[in-house]
């Protein structure tokens, strides 16, 4: 068996562009995450934090696993975890307060909006 990743609640909905991305819903999404055994795995992405830089910090099973400030550019992440064999929740949250993109510029988006991932996977 392989890692493999279910996005759970939080999330706005996929967008296209670039490949396909979405954006937290607000501070917080969460991910299914199942690994076949215990030992160290890479969280891999490409993220970018809407307007300025942001924290992201990492959660498994309700437990703080790492942080890493998100640049508003685009960028490759690749986060060090820790994890024992099954079924675990992942929770990506930003202490931030979300921005809305309707009171930065585009009026018709009401989203409100932290950090970005895109190519969100899980390697050993």
């Amino acid at each position: 068996p392989t890692p493999f990743m279910t996005l759970s609640k939080g999330w706005y909905a996929a967008e296209a562009e670039n490949g396909g991305q979405r954006w937290l819903h607000g501070q917080e999404g969460f991910v299914g995450l199942f690994v076949p055994a215990s030992g160290a795995y890479k969280l891999n992405f490409e993220g970018a934090a809407y307007l300025k830089e942001r924290h992201l910090t990492l959660e498994i099973d309700g437990q703080p696993q790492t942080q890493a400030t998100i640049a508003p550019g685009r960028q490759n992440y690749s986060l060090e975890l820790k994890l024992s064999g099954g079924n675990h929740i992942m929770r990506l949250y930003s202490p931030e307060p979300p921005d809305r993109p309707s009171n930065n510029g585009t009026p018709a988006d009401t989203r409100t909006l932290t950090l970005l991932f895109s190519k969100l996977q899980v390697s050993s």
